[in-house]
């Protein structure tokens, strides 16, 4: 569940396809954005990666590069990307490097 702070412009959940694989991943994964980058520009997006508490354990700027996941621990994670008004969430399985 998210939460959003008040805001003029409240985020959009967007029910388009975020696909990030592989899935479940160990080391790497890659995010594609079929039809999103054209809808809202091929800038940077705010790129947030939470455990399943709701904590944030990764916030940074991603334009399109592999997101290195080999430093977190197993578990389920959302992947969140936000840009203006969109707001992308994904489910993320990480299991230990092999």
């Amino acid at each position: 569940m998210f939460f959003y702070p008040s805001q003029e412009n409240p985020p959009v959940l967007v029910v388009q396809p975020l696909n990030v694989y592989p899935n479940p991943a160990s080391q790497s994964v890659e995010i594609g954005l079929p039809g999103i980058a054209d809808s809202v520009g091929k800038e940077a997006f705010a790129l947030n990666v939470y455990d399943k508490q709701g904590a944030s354990i990764l916030s940074k700027t991603w334009t399109g590069e592999k997101l290195d996941v080999s430093a977190f621990q197993p578990g389920v994670y959302i992947v969140t990307l936000r840009k203006k008004s969109w707001f992308i969430p994904r489910n993320l399985s990480l299991q230990g490097s092999k």
